[in-house]
């Protein structure tokens, strides 16, 4: 990562399909949401390292961070031993997880209960991780004058509600007065809900819901997390292209970053995916058939219907301010708007005391899939995802592991003595 970046990290949510019909003007939580260190002042006599990890600036200079990121080895049995044991502690079908240095050289380690494991990496539905390849590409579209973030998108999409007001940048940031809208109301495992997740939606049928969606408050709105808003931007990618959404992330950045089990998913596509699974309360699990995943994916479209590999994800996180984006386009990226300190432009904040502070999303939720993908200030970058997600996660966000997995296959990488 460039030292002069101070790196935060993530917050995330569930995917599209995931939660109420009701409008959110709160910052919504979910089991893939990590808890937030408060952003003090620390001790003068605190280690440099530990006051960048606690007020979000990184005041090493460019030489200890570089001795740091030489320091970090990477064991990989050490790695598969981590994976294994919670693997059999959580007792899910499938874990897998990837771990990037700042070289490129990807580690991955994976967990099948069944002890069978396929000859190709398994592959998942990656959920609100795709929220940051969304942005991401807006964000390469603005660097080549094809997208302003500041521009109303009245200029894409004349007949969209209030497109005279709502800007890229209110969308990217869950602060365009969108509700979080979703095409399923809650989680309750019924067969109905369950029915629901197997409906085929097109993009245009997707923009008419988020049309449903737009509130009436001034904008800037408060923070409210939105999938629809993330159709919007699809959307308008897709009016000011003349392409699909799908060919422009496989053009400027899944082909670009070489992410080969990377797409933006359609129903016909998602046969490879390792099989969903819900945890209902008293410990039931409903596996999720094919037919939901490809509605599932089909639902999530612009705000997570990514499919993708652990070592896919710990690459795109890892070349976010590598060789993907601009310092500008990241500097937008990683500054929040005020109100809601902790969120940028589709990637977020968040701050371990003993890995330090990075960028980063989760996603999971209807997919029956939960994953995590994250880049940490010294440049190092990783993803776990498992093929099961915990209902009860979305009251609870501390009742998901998948945080603890990956801040400890990270801290397992050093420095080392």
């Amino acid at each position: 990562m460039r030292p002069r970046i101070a790196l935060l990290m993530v917050v995330a949510l569930l995917a599209a399909g995931c939660g109420g019909g009701e409008e959110d003007t709160t910052p919504a939580q979910s089991a893939t949401t990590p808890p937030t260190m408060p952003t003090t002042t620390p001790p003068t006599t605190q280690p440099a390292a530990d006051v960048a990890a606690e007020t979000g600036t990184d005041t090493r200079t460019s030489t200890e961070v570089d001795t740091i990121e030489m320091s970090r080895e990477v064991d990989p049995d050490q790695l598969q031993s981590i994976v294994d044991t919670w693997g059999e502690q959580l007792g899910v079908p499938v874990l897998a997880a990837s771990v990037r240095s700042p070289d490129g050289t990807v580690t991955s380690v994976d967990h099948f209960a069944d002890g069978q494991a396929p000859t190709e990496p398994p592959q998942f539905l990656i959920g609100s991780i795709g929220k940051t390849m969304t942005a991401a590409t807006t964000m390469l579209l603005v660097e080549n004058g094809v997208l302003d973030l500041d521009t109303p998108i009245e200029r894409w999409l004349p007949d969209f509600p209030r497109a005279d007001e709502i800007t890229l940048r209110l969308l990217l940031a869950h602060r365009s007065g969108l509700a979080r809208r979703d095409l399923v109301s809650g989680l309750e495992p019924s067969l109905a809900a369950l029915a629901t997740f197997e409906d085929i939606l097109t993009p245009s049928e997707l923009l008419s819901v988020a049309a449903d969606s737009v509130g009436d408050e001034p904008l800037p709105a408060p923070f409210a997390y939105s999938n629809p808003a993330y159709h919007v931007v699809g959307a308008v990618i897709e009016a000011a292209t003349g392409q699909s959404l799908a060919d422009v992330m496989e053009a400027r950045i899944f082909e670009p970053l070489a992410m080969t089990d990377t797409f933006l998913a359609w129903p016909e596509q998602v046969d490879r995916l390792v099989p969903g699974h819900l945890l209902v309360p008293e410990d039931i699990v409903i596996p999720l058939s094919t037919a939901a995943a490809r509605g599932a994916s089909s639902q999530s479209w612009a705000s997570g219907g990514q499919v993708s590999t652990t070592a896919d994800v710990a690459t795109f996180f890892g070349e976010i301010d590598g060789d993907l984006l601009s310092a500008a386009s990241v500097e937008e990226m990683t500054t929040p708007l005020p109100g809601a300190p902790h969120i940028g432009l589709g990637i977020d904040e968040f701050v371990w005391p003993d890995i330090g502070t990075g960028w980063g999303h989760a996603g999971g939720g209807v997919t029956g899939q939960t994953c995590v993908g994250v880049v940490t200030g010294d440049g190092w970058s990783g993803a776990v995802c498992m093929n099961r997600f915990d209902v009860e996660s979305i009251a609870d966000p501390d009742a998901s592991e998948i945080w603890d997995i990956y801040r400890e296959l990270i801290a397992s990488t050093g420095p080392q003595s």
